[in-house]
């Protein structure tokens, strides 16, 4: 993951583990040993903190705005 620093602990949750980037790109890859990019993010900004899950919803708070996702 090529890119600037990541600040942030990543999250697993619901098998999969989330990981944000200061490279404004929120990576979520299948959890286990051999562990596969399920998704790649494009965010506005950077994620400089852990993604959070409650209420079936991830939560990503970048340096401008608070994304709230469903479905997880």
């Amino acid at each position: 993951m090529p890119g600037k620093p990541i600040r942030g602990s990543p999250l697993a949750a619901d098998g999969k583990v989330h990981l944000g980037t200061g490279a404004q790109v929120l990576w979520v890859l299948a959890a286990g040993k051999q562990p596969k990019v399920v998704n790649r993010i494009r965010m506005r900004d950077g994620v400089y903190t852990t993604p959070t899950a409650a209420n079936d919803m991830l939560w990503i708070v970048t340096n401008e705005h608070l994304y709230a996702v469903g479905g997880l």
